[in-house]
Parts: structure tokens; sequence; C-alpha cells
């Protein structure tokens, strides 16, 4: 790219201050979900104690290494205090979790589909916006709905669950049309900073 080239993103933030940001929200919000998820229920001040260690350790290994496999052992300690500390599924901490979760995923996976001297333009960081609130409108109605069915009686669960799973597939079918429809840009992703 030259200098002339309207893609090309030479001033601030820059790859280093951008990627440092997605990392830092990346290692908050995974250590967010891990004590969270953990702290349900009183435990002792051991267990939180533990358990805050090792999201942290965790969520920066994860940050500063996002193209490896750190990312999944913090999900799995993640789900292994929500199932040790968890008795109720249908509170709202669940969705609070799953929100925690939801932004660390996409900050890793942000982070690790990006090259460090590549700086997101605005367009990508859009899509990738757009996606995760659908991503989260759908996580917010699947709670809703186990909040729902919490009381119902058993009989009634199959079909509402059925009904639920044709409305999300309604839903992706949407999606995926919309954006079939709308084509891909000519532009590139990202651009390289020259500074």
């Amino acid at each position: 790219m030259t200098a002339l080239d309207p893609t090309t993103r030479t001033g601030p933030p820059g790859p280093v201050v951008g990627r440092a940001l997605l990392a830092a929200l990346a290692a908050a919000s995974g250590v967010a979900a891990c004590v969270l998820a953990g702290t349900t229920r009183a435990h002792t001040s051991s267990f939180t104690t533990t358990l805050m260690l090792w999201s942290v350790a965790l969520a920066i290994a994860a940050a500063a290494r996002p193209d490896t496999h750190i990312a999944l052992g913090l999900v799995a300690v993640t789900v292994w205090a929500w199932l040790r500390a968890s008795a109720d599924v249908a509170t709202f901490r669940t969705v609070v979790v799953a929100v925690a979760l939801l932004v660390f995923h996409v900050a890793i996976a942000l982070l690790a589909s990006t090259p460090p001297a590549a700086v997101p333009v605005p367009a990508v960081l859009q899509r990738w916006v757009f996606r995760t609130l659908w991503v989260l409108a759908g996580t917010v109605m699947v709670w809703v709905l186990v909040a729902a069915l919490q009381g119902q009686p058993r009989r009634a669960s199959p079909l509402l669950l059925s009904l639920a799973a044709l409305a999300v597939a309604c839903v992706a079918m949407w999606a995926r049309h919309r954006a079939l429809a709308a084509g891909s840009a000519p532009s590139p992703l990202l651009s390289e900073d020259h500074t």
C-alpha cells in the first residue's frame, strides 16, 4: 500500500495500542466470566482466591498468546466453576457470565485472526460488533426460554423447545440471506500500519 491509499491507517491508535486494548478487554472479560461463574453461591475464601488466581493467569496468558489453546483452558475453568457453584441455571447471572464469555471469545478471536502489525479498519470492527450483538440477542432469548420453561410441566417442554429451535433456525436463515444479499465489499479487511 502506498501512503496515498485511503485504506491505510497511520494515525492513532495504531497496532500496538489497538491490540493492547483488545488484549485488556479479553483479559478483563475472561476474569469476570470465571469469577462470576464461581461465586454464584457462598464459598470459602480459598475457593474464590484460587479461582481468581487461575482465571487471572489464564486470561493474561490467553490475551498474550491468542493463537494458542490457552483461551480454551479459561473456558474450561469457567464451566467447571459454574458447575461447582451454580444450582439454578435460570438466574440472570447466567446471562452476565455468558456475555462475559462472549466478549472474551470475540476479543481473543479478533486478536488471533489478525497479524500483530495489522489494524482492523472500522468496517471490520462494525461487522464483528454487529455479529456479536446478534449472538447476544440469541443468548438472551434462550435464557428467557429457559426461565419460562423452569416452571412448566415436563410434557410442555419438548413442544416449546421445538418451537424455539424453529425460531432460532428462521432467524439464522434470515441473517444468512441478508448477509449474502449484501455481498462482500472489494475493500481490504485490514490495513497495515506503516508508521
